[in-house]
């Protein structure tokens, strides 16, 4: 390597980059200022070596450091000689530049992950959270997908949800409230964990007057008779054994005949003859 002190301007410049392809090898150009230029083979990077004031744990002078700040083509030498100053100038002032560029970074990064498309966030909330194995997690995942796309907003971020979207589901489903209510709390248990992610900061489901939410399913209004339900029970017709015990079944059940559909027979101890 070929280290070279001068005041970096373009004929330094043209100079170096005609050595270094004479000799092959790195050139580094030093100015007064402190600000430098590695020049490569196939690039030339502006640099500028930093040493952070005070004394680290061990009472001893914190090491040098090297920072780059730019290339030869996005930055004229007068304009890499100010960056370099504004790093000089936030040394003197107690910061540290490498640290805030890695926080910066940082920073950045979560906010890409943050506003990535919701159809993304609900596939990692199944995976993380619903998972697939029963039929109640499966449900959840489908109304918040379903939610998702009757709203539009399949491709948008976490951050434009905002009440109107939790309000137009009660408008949506009007004439189906029930259908309404159970895809709200399913949105809304959703969207609470987009707040637990921070990639929003409150739920604004939480927000909405109980007016505004999906009423409620109107109560039953059918009751049978004893009558009806013996005629049920015994009916007049033929009917295949198998279904006759399904109709009994569900009489005297608390269960839908979905979730009756996918019952298991699981029976422990002789009495049961298992």
């Amino acid at each position: 390597m070929s280290t070279i002190k001068c005041h970096i301007d373009r004929r330094e410049i043209d100079k170096a980059i005609k050595l270094q392809r004479k000799l092959k090898k790195k050139v580094t150009l030093v100015d007064i200022t402190g600000l430098r230029l590695a020049i490569n083979n196939a690039s030339a990077s502006w640099n500028v070596n930093f040493r952070r004031r005070g004394l680290n744990y061990e009472g001893q002078r914190h090491p040098q450091r090297t920072l780059k700040i730019g290339d030869l083509v996005s930055l004229s030498p007068n304009a890499a000689r100010l960056k370099a100053e504004e790093i000089k100038a936030e040394v003197r002032n107690g910061g540290d530049p490498l640290k805030r560029i890695e926080n910066e970074k940082r920073m950045s990064r979560e906010a890409e992950h943050r506003d990535r498309p919701l159809k993304i966030w609900l596939e990692e909330y199944r995976n993380e959270i619903l998972g697939t194995h029963t039929k109640y997690k499966v449900t959840e995942y489908v109304n918040v997908k379903m939610t998702l796309n009757e709203l539009g907003m399949l491709a948008s971020s976490a951050s434009e949800l905002s009440v109107f979207d939790l309000m137009k589901i009660a408008k949506i489903h009007r004439e189906k409230p029930a259908t309404g209510r159970q895809r709200f709390g399913a949105f809304s248990r959703f969207i609470d964990y987009l707040v637990l992610k921070n990639a929003i900061q409150s739920n604004p489901a939480k927000k909405l007057l109980s007016k505004q939410k999906p009423k409620p399913a109107a109560a039953r209004t059918a009751f049978y008779s004893v009558e009806e339900l013996r005629s049920i029970w015994f009916p007049k017709v033929e009917i295949r054994a198998d279904y006759l015990k399904s109709v009994r079944f569900l009489m005297i059940m608390p269960l839908r005949a979905g979730e009756a559909s996918v019952l298991e027979v699981k029976c422990q101890g002789a009495q049961f003859g298992c």
